[in-house]
């Protein structure tokens, strides 16, 4: 039996044909350049940021800038505070140690001027000795011995000021203290000292320029021999 049904061959293009389109579909146009046909040879050409995307990226710099201008801001504060603090309390010592200098150098200021007043002086021109107690003082110089009584009016401040009494007569005095040891004391007896004696006073106390009616005597302890 013989089959009489054909197939029918599939035509084949020409090779001529084939070549053809190949070489027109890749062929390069003369005035492009090498990466022209091929983008992947230009990463550019697949990135771009929208507007919404630039302006975030620009708004997260000013942020992060204003965070850290803040920061610094902060930090120099507390270093400034931490320096203030530092000099306020070296002021305070200073202002202590002044304090305790002057304590030292101007006891009479701080100290009791009732316990200060007892003891035995010396008047500084050598007429006389007198011996404080707590309510008397008793003077001694030459053939002259007295004893007066005093009492006080002003202790809190320098003039100190006592009532000083003897055979009825009262007159008050004025006391201040140059150091523990050397006293001035300012006596308001003028006006019942006799003639004779306030002339005395004048003309002795205008030749050191001081105030006529002042009667004036400075005294120094007397300390014990070591």
């Amino acid at each position: 039996r013989c089959n009489t049904e054909t197939h029918a061959a599939p035509q084949a293009k020409p090779l001529s044909c084939s070549r053809r389109a190949a070489s027109s579909d890749s062929r390069r146009p003369r005035t492009d350049s090498g990466t022209s046909t091929q983008p992947v040879n230009r990463p550019s050409a697949f990135h771009c940021d929208s507007p919404c995307l630039s302006n975030t990226s620009s708004f997260m710099q000013k942020m992060m800038h204003f965070r850290y201008s803040m920061i610094a801001k902060h930090t120099e504060s507390a270093r400034i505070n931490t320096v203030m603090t530092r000099l306020r309390l070296l002021l305070l010592l200073v202002i202590c140690s002044v304090i305790g200098s002057l304590a030292l150098l101007l006891p009479g200021c701080f100290k009791n001027p009732r316990e200060l007043v007892l003891g035995e002086w010396q008047e500084v021109n050598k007429l006389g000795y007198v011996e404080v107690t707590d309510s008397t003082a008793r003077w001694r110089g030459g053939n002259y011995k007295a004893t007066f009584h005093y009492t006080w009016v002003q202790d809190a401040d320098e003039p100190y000021t006592v009532e000083v009494s003897r055979n009825g007569e009262k007159w008050q005095a004025d006391i201040t203290f140059d150091s523990d040891n050397e006293a001035d004391v300012y006596l308001h007896v003028f006006d019942k000292l006799p003639p004779e004696a306030q002339d005395f006073i004048r003309q002795k106390n205008k030749a050191r320029n001081r105030p006529e009616t002042e009667l004036r005597m400075r005294f120094r302890r007397v300390l014990p021999e070591k």
